[in-house]
């Protein structure tokens, strides 16, 4: 009967042949500290004989594959040979708690320090929760801003427990929107998106470091503005390590407040009115033709109450529109403006005195299409917008009648 049932091979670095891969084998205790004990093979034949050892990673109930660490001779002092031929991982030389490697080679002993495996756990918050652009609580660079703090902590977890009074140093760099091409913030330290700083973390204590800043105006209030830290130990060739495969970055949204409900949809109520300069029948018999209101009546009656009357001395058309949005915020607002083809766009003239821009746009397949966007990024709540619209009358393109049509959404 079969005591024995293959589950696969460990595996080596390939390029290497008749490395005597596999003649010494060390069962250890957990080398980094998962609660799961490891192996140790030895290859005294590679790199010409030189020696080498791999150090394979136990889980659960097997040993990984592929090995986590190879330590070459060549590496650690010149004139080793055959190392690896024999080793021995059961016993704490230096009195630290973690257990050690002794590897034989030819006429030498070699020791090696087990290190200690950390943890680093990091998070970021930020006070205010949101980004409110409607208040600019500051000034930078002479501009009004939205200051804001974003709170960067970590913690150190050591893995062993004879490390819970270690410290371990840190570095970390921020940087803000770093898929942007220009950042919607800026650090109030250097005016830039990017800082760098180092710390040393206590086991088992968070530590915060503060960070101020702002905000300034900026077209796109809809995507959340991206906060990104990395971090890695500062002394990587000694002292403690991170734990493989512990996140070693970390990014965070902080969103823009919309200025609406709780439930942060916003409902506007956006109304359009617009009338033209373009008389109807009735006043054009009034004030063109100077009839009384009796004859206009009868005038009319050959009419569509809807229909307005153009004289053929006319050269231009005008629009007077009002805007209102009587809800809430309305991000996006675009106003839609299609008129027939023997009209040509003059221009759009906000009225009184407003601080709502109306920047509009010409496709050139769609010649007789306008697309203005409103206040853009976000038309306020309660707020109301005139403008003027005028048109001229093309030279070329006669019809029977004109049409202008004018949609807010």
């Amino acid at each position: 009967q079969n005591r024995f049932i293959p589950s696969g091979a460990l595996l080596d670095l390939q390029s290497y042949q008749n490395s005597r891969f596999g003649s010494c084998i060390a069962a250890v205790p957990d080398l980094n500290q998962d609660s799961y004990n490891d192996l140790v093979v030895g290859a005294p034949l590679e790199d010409e004989h030189q020696g080498a050892i791999y150090i394979f990673l136990g889980f659960e109930e097997t040993i990984l594959k592929k090995y986590k660490q190879r330590i070459a001779a060549a590496d650690l002092a010149p004139g080793l040979m055959y190392f690896g031929c024999s080793i021995h991982g059961q016993l704490d030389l230096n009195e630290d708690g973690l257990v050690d490697l002794a590897v034989g080679s030819l006429g030498n002993a070699v020791l090696l320090w087990s290190r200690s495996v950390v943890q680093i756990n990091a998070s970021i918050r930020f006070e205010p929760p949101k980004i409110n652009i409607f208040t600019k609580d500051c000034k930078r660079n002479g501009k009004d801003a939205t200051c804001m703090s974003a709170f960067i902590c970590f913690t150190a977890v050591f893995l062993s427990a004879h490390f819970q009074t270690a410290s371990v140093a840190l570095r970390y760099n921020t940087t803000i929107d770093e898929r942007r091409y220009t950042p919607r913030a800026h650090l109030d330290e250097s005016g830039e998106r990017h800082t760098q700083k180092e710390l040393v973390l206590l086991a088992g204590q968070e530590h915060c470091d503060r960070l101020h800043f702002h905000v300034l105006d900026t077209a796109d209030y809809v995507k959340p503005v991206t906060f990104s830290i990395d971090y890695e130990l500062e002394h990587l060739e000694n002292g403690p390590m991170l734990d493989d495969g512990w996140p070693t970055s970390l990014r965070v949204l902080v969103p823009f407040w919309n200025g609406c409900n709780e439930d942060e949809h916003c409902v506007p109520d956006l109304v359009l009115d617009a009338r033209s300069d373009v008389p109807s029948a009735m006043e054009y018999c009034r004030r063109a033709l100077r009839r009384a209101p009796p004859d206009c009546s009868a005038f009319t009656l050959s009419f569509d109450t809807s229909i307005s009357v153009i004289e053929s001395s006319r050269r231009r058309v005008a629009v007077e529109a009002v805007l209102e949005n009587r809800g809430e915020n309305a991000y996006s607002t675009v106003l839609n403006i299609s008129f027939s083809r023997n009209l040509q766009f003059a221009s759009l003239i906000p009225k009184d005195d407003t601080d709502i821009n109306i920047d509009c746009m010409t496709e050139d397949k769609h010649p007789n299409k306008k697309v203005c966007n409103v206040s853009y990024p976000f038309f306020r709540a309660k707020a109301k917008v005139a403008f003027r619209l005028d048109f001229e009358f093309s030279k070329s393109i006669f019809l029977q009648s004109l049409e202008i049509y004018l949609v807010a959404n």
